[in-house]
């Protein structure tokens, strides 16, 4: 799993997408997005257990995102952007 910043960069690029993995579940909340990829996991059997292992972690440290500043962002140094256009 690579460094988020990184990642969403090159997702945004890849895609040309204003939204991006890790800014993502930062806005909805680590707790939510582990519960997501927990069910996926569960569904389709096999999933990588890093970023839930990761999530995890985050989340026992306290940092769950969803505008608390204690997310992969705003950890690693990141500004947040908004996804719509005002």
């Amino acid at each position: 799993m690579g460094d988020p910043e990184a990642t969403d960069s090159l997702f945004r690029s890849w895609f040309r997408s204003e939204l991006a993995p890790f800014m993502s579940m930062d806005d909805m909340g680590l707790d939510i997005a582990l519960n997501i990829e927990e069910h996926y996991a569960e569904v389709l059997g096999s999933l990588a257990e890093g970023p839930r292992k990761l999530c995890r972690q985050m989340i026992e440290q306290g940092n769950l995102g969803g505008n608390l500043a204690t997310d992969f962002t705003s950890i690693q140094g990141m500004e947040k952007e908004y996804y719509l256009n005002p």
